[in-house]
């Protein structure tokens, strides 16, 4: 029985005074995950059933929760992704995604408008194309018809020049006829 009574005495802690109340600044880090600077305290919850007081045989304690103070908080010496020099890409996650989906559109507003623009010049083109292949139809014709005219022009002349000789080597023609005239025209190749 003395020896239940040192192990108790030893298991006594000293009163601690009243625990004092100090504001702390907001943080200026996250309090959680791999970039944090401090580690929380960690505790641990145990369930305690009826149980009558050590101290004093006529109190029974009902059943409640015992929460321990397994590890103290502490600095995070793990090193973060992002160095300390450089500053961190963005602080939420809401910022990147807005900026993303700003960049985002962005990008498709500016596509949306080379595209257009592509498509202009391309009706331009295609008007371009349709009025040079008309011109270029119009010449062919014109280009046809200059040699039906050559070829009409030939075939008078050389008519022009018989009907001169004959008229020459008539019997009794009294009147000079002036030479044929020379045919320079020369047929293109079809």
């Amino acid at each position: 029985m003395i020896s239940a009574v040192a192990v108790m005495a030893g298991c006594r802690s000293s009163p601690t005074g009243q625990p004092v109340y100090v504001p702390l600044s907001r943080p200026s880090q996250p309090a959680a995950g791999n970039d944090a600077i401090w580690v929380p305290d960690q505790f641990s919850a145990y369930s305690v059933g009826r149980y009558i007081d050590p101290r004093d045989s006529s109190v029974m304690h009902d059943g409640h929760t015992l929460y321990r103070r397994e590890q103290t908080g502490r600095w995070n010496l793990a090193p973060a992704e992002t160095s300390v020099l450089t500053p961190s890409i963005s602080a939420t996650k809401e910022r990147d995604t807005t900026m993303l989906r700003d960049a985002l559109t962005a990008e498709l507003n500016r596509q949306r408008t080379t595209s257009q623009a592509l498509i202009e010049q391309a009706k331009l083109l295609q008007d371009r194309l349709r009025e040079l292949n008309s011109q270029s139809r119009e010449f062919r014709e014109a280009l046809k018809e200059s040699y039906r005219l050559r070829d009409q022009i030939s075939v008078v002349s050389n008519r022009l020049d018989s009907i001169e000789s004959a008229l020459q080597n008539l019997p009794g023609s009294s009147r000079p006829i002036p030479p044929a005239r020379s045919n320079s025209v020369v047929s293109p190749p079809r």
